[in-house]
């Protein structure tokens, strides 16, 4: 007889006994215990970063209602995984349900990486491409088994740099964050972003020069504490 806490906990949504749907994001170890644990979200503030966590024992195991057993928590296959969703987990480099193998977009096509010779460029190169290399990352992690958009080298470059970035945002660039969501994620373009602030194109300029000034210094700073030059170099 199977043992019903070995199942597959899957990534996806699934309904808990009382009505409420949740979104299973990815499984974890305990630090201390070793224990399974699923972390998963509601799906009601399924836009904002509040993971929560349970063991996967309890997860699996029926829930007594009304005198019945019941599933604690029940898979929803069929149930239609909205896109802004998935582009909000994987803006969080966190695990995305796996998906139909499909053709690499045209926009993902092979560049070099890191040959920027100033931080400046640097900068502005990482925040320009931010969006396609988070997408190619994605892309080659969830099919590397069929085709490699990425080496190995290459995926721990990309992965190396959003993670700055992405910290970067939401610590000393945080008055930054919602400029850089909007112009390299959102792709709003200079004029959009203008029209939609109120403002005129010069000062949406000068506002993201400011940004990748401070950018460029936080890298420079990173190259410094790691011993690394990330850029290109003549020598």
């Amino acid at each position: 007889m199977n043992n019903q806490y070995d199942k597959r906990v899957y990534a996806g949504y699934y309904k808990r006994y009382d009505g409420k749907l949740f979104y299973v994001v990815t499984m974890a170890k305990d630090g201390v215990t070793g224990e399974d644990m699923v972390i998963y979200m509601p799906y009601s503030i399924r836009n904002d970063e509040n993971y929560l966590t349970i063991s996967k024992k309890q997860f699996c195991e029926p829930v007594m209602v009304d005198g019945k057993l019941r599933t604690r928590y029940k898979r929803q296959t069929q149930m239609r995984i909205e896109q802004d969703f998935i582009d909000s987990l994987e803006n969080d480099l966190l695990p995305t349900p796996k998906r139909k193998r499909v053709p690499r977009p045209d926009e993902e096509k092979y560049r070099e990486y890191r040959t920027a010779t100033n931080y400046y460029d640097y900068a502005k190169d990482l925040c320009v491409n931010y969006l396609v290399d988070l997408r190619k990352y994605k892309f080659s992690k969830n099919y590397y088994d069929d085709f490699i958009a990425l080496s190995k080298k290459e995926m721990e470059i990309v992965y190396e740099d959003l993670k700055f970035i992405k910290t970067c945002f939401q610590t000393v660039l945080r008055d930054y964050a919602e400029f850089f969501n909007e112009r390299f994620i959102k792709r709003l373009s200079i004029r959009k972003y203008a029209e939609a602030h109120n403002m005129n194109r010069g000062s949406v300029e000068n506002i993201q020069r400011k940004m990748y000034k401070k950018l460029s210094a936080l890298l420079y700073e990173r190259d410094q504490a790691d011993g690394k030059v990330r850029i290109k170099t003549t020598e």
